[in-house]
């Protein structure tokens, strides 16, 4: 017959059950935030891809300016066919708007999966 004499060394069962649940619980609490933020990075994808559709629209309608000059910058301007233009799940609406003899605001809008929304003022020079 073994009689034990001291401390017992070691830890018994439960006590390793309830360290593996404490683990497990607090892993699955810091796993949450990881897969949520991964999660939105389709989102983010679409709101990129709706600023550089904005970016785009207004180089153009800039580079119309410099290229016909600035009393041709109209709302009319033809980037990629029938205004508005339409990319993949956005609709690029590009306008222009006279403020005085020799200032008008170009606002390039993105409207879809994304949304985004530019706005320049140019001058007459």
């Amino acid at each position: 017959m073994n009689i034990l004499r001291g401390f017992q060394r070691g830890f018994t069962l439960i006590e390793l059950v309830f360290f593996i649940v404490i683990v497990g619980v607090v892993a699955a609490g810091m796993a949450l935030p990881f897969s949520t933020l991964f999660g939105e990075t389709h989102h983010i994808d679409e709101q990129t891809r709706a600023v550089q559709l904005a970016k785009e629209g207004m180089e153009f309608a800039i580079g119309q300016k410099r290229l016909k000059g600035f009393a041709l910058l109209t709302t009319g301007l033809v980037m990629c066919g029938p205004t508005p233009c339409v990319v993949g799940n956005n609709t690029l609406t590009v306008t222009v708007t006279t403020i005085d003899s020799n200032f008008k605001r170009i606002t390039s809008i993105v409207t879809g999966s994304g949304n985004a929304t530019l706005t320049a003022i140019v001058g007459n020079y």
